[in-house]
């Protein structure tokens, strides 16, 4: 359930932005950057926080702290998958809001760079893009669909790249798929902690609990990727020792139901 907090970034940003050309282009998106200081630190739920926004001179470059929670999603996670990071970042960078920033940032002859800060580790990452990237972006047309499905392989992989994820309580994430038109989380239950029987019966409150997850902004911004590109979420449970296995179905009516609360 991590996600690129850029699209929450960018909504901050995006405010009162015009595109302009040249040295007015800079400081104009100098001052859009002095403004959206004012709203940080930016809690993004469970994925962590933004720290820091910052526009460097001396590499003419948009900067990005943020600050990991790495119980959801490691640095290393990161590195090993920072191909597959890079391209959700510029795909969801492509996006209509988006775009306004970007096109911002592209006038100005700047680059976007995002730095990562494990909570735990202090271990850092950094992933850059260049001002060509950024044109490109701009100049490219994506069908909606197209980027969407690209949008959920990346997060899935995403996903999987930080497993196995100890959720305490008795549970640990251990994969994710999509298949068809499902996007499948598998979760183990310690059986020693966790009654699968039992979680049946209170199947009605377990999908309560789980709704109120929705409402985290980095939960929230997956799942709305999800409804949009007409996607069921499944949340599968495996007995650890029996293999027994239940799961909760959200259909995609019913995401989009909730995320509009």
């Amino acid at each position: 359930m991590k996600k690129l907090i850029y699209l929450t970034v960018m909504t901050i940003m995006i405010v009162s932005m015009t595109a302009c050309g040249g040295d007015k282009a800079e400081s104009k998106l100098k001052q859009s950057i002095e403004e959206a200081q004012s709203d940080l630190p930016l809690d993004l739920g469970m994925l962590g926080d933004l720290t820091d926004l910052k526009y460097d001179e001396s590499d003419k470059s948009v900067k990005m702290y943020m600050t990991l929670n790495e119980n959801i999603m490691s640095v290393e996670a990161m590195k090993e998958n920072s191909a597959n990071m890079k391209k959700m970042f510029k795909l969801g960078m492509s996006g209509e809001g988006p775009r306004e920033l970007i096109k911002m940032i592209a006038d100005a002859g700047a680059s976007l760079s995002v730095r990562y800060k494990g909570g735990n580790s202090g271990k850092t990452l950094e992933l850059t893009v260049s001002n060509s990237e950024l044109q490109d972006i701009l100049n490219t047309d994506l069908a909606e669909e197209d980027k969407n499905r690209m949008m959920l392989e990346g997060s899935v992989a995403n996903f999987n790249a930080s497993c196995p994820i100890n959720l305490g309580s008795g549970l640990v994430a251990k994969s994710a798929s999509l298949e068809g038109n499902d996007v499948i989380y598998v979760y183990e239950a310690d059986e020693e902690v966790l009654d699968l029987g039992m979680m049946r019966l209170n199947e009605d409150n377990i999908r309560k609990e789980l709704v109120k997850q929705f409402g985290d902004p980095s939960v929230k911004n997956d799942l709305s990727m999800m409804a949009s590109a007409g996607c069921d979420v499944v949340y599968r449970y495996v007995g650890d020792t029996s293999g027994d296995m239940f799961e909760f179905r959200f259909t995609n009516s019913e995401l989009k139901k909730h995320l509009s609360h």
